[in-house]
């Protein structure tokens, strides 16, 4: 549903009647669709993504130079 390509023959005849559809219609259809890959997409935290880095590690340290994951 292309609401721009629908929007000329209705201008041209004056038939306005259920033309909101093609407007609302792309909208509620986009929502639907974020939602549902934000649904399918979600992963769950794992014990590396959440657990604290030991005292004196920064961004400098070996394991980020070497663009590696370490797990602590």
């Amino acid at each position: 549903m292309n609401p721009a390509r629908s929007f000329g023959p209705v201008l041209v005849s004056g038939v306005w009647t259920a033309h909101w559809i093609y407007w609302v219609g792309p909208f509620i259809g986009a929502a639907f669709g974020a939602f549902a890959y934000e649904f399918v997409r979600r992963t769950q935290p794992t014990m590396a993504d959440t657990a604290e880095a030991p005292k004196g590690a920064t961004e400098n340290s070996e394991c980020a130079m070497k663009m590696r994951k370490c797990v602590f």
